[in-house]
């Protein structure tokens, strides 16, 4: 599932749309009347979704490679994500094991972390994308930049340079 931010300044809301489906569904239908959320439920066009958003959030417990967040970030999304095992903390610049505090977030080079079921340190992101427009521009540059140094060209390139022949 993915979760996308919809910022929408002029009105002073944000709508929090969920793309996807899963157990959790019936839970998020009664919050409708409470916060500005959407569920799209499954989408064939995701980035249909990725190119309406203000933000991309990856809320997992546990990441391979969080192909997710990548993609996110080639369609030049800011981006905030858990700071789960293994793959987002890298993906977003941050070099080595990362301590956040509880209730709190970091700013990394690329993107946002945040600890793992810590909905205060998430909302608390959220709130300072959504009061900094700047930052989000200037984090949807860099994470679109990053997202560079996983196309195919450079991961190729890459390989040609370290094969010893």
């Amino acid at each position: 599932e993915a979760l996308l931010l919809l910022a929408d300044e002029e009105k002073n809301k944000m709508t929090l749309e969920i793309v996807g489906e899963g157990f959790l569904r019936n839970v998020l239908e009664e919050f409708k009347g409470k916060i500005n959320i959407s569920l799209p439920g499954n989408s064939t066009d995701v980035n249909k979704h990725l190119s309406e958003a203000d933000c991309f959030v990856l809320s997992s417990n546990s990441e391979g490679f969080p192909n997710a967040l990548l993609e996110a970030m080639a369609m030049g999304l800011p981006v905030i994500s858990t700071n789960c095992k293994s793959g987002p903390s890298e993906l977003l610049g941050f070099d080595g094991e990362k301590i956040i505090a509880k209730g709190d977030f970091e700013e990394g080079e690329y993107g946002i972390l945040v600890n793992v079921n810590d909905p205060e340190g998430l909302k608390k992101a959220l709130l300072y994308l959504y009061n900094h427009p700047e930052k989000r521009t200037a984090y949807s540059e860099l994470s679109f930049r990053r997202s560079q140094d996983y196309s195919l060209s450079n991961i190729y390139n890459e390989l040609l340079e370290n094969i010893i022949v």
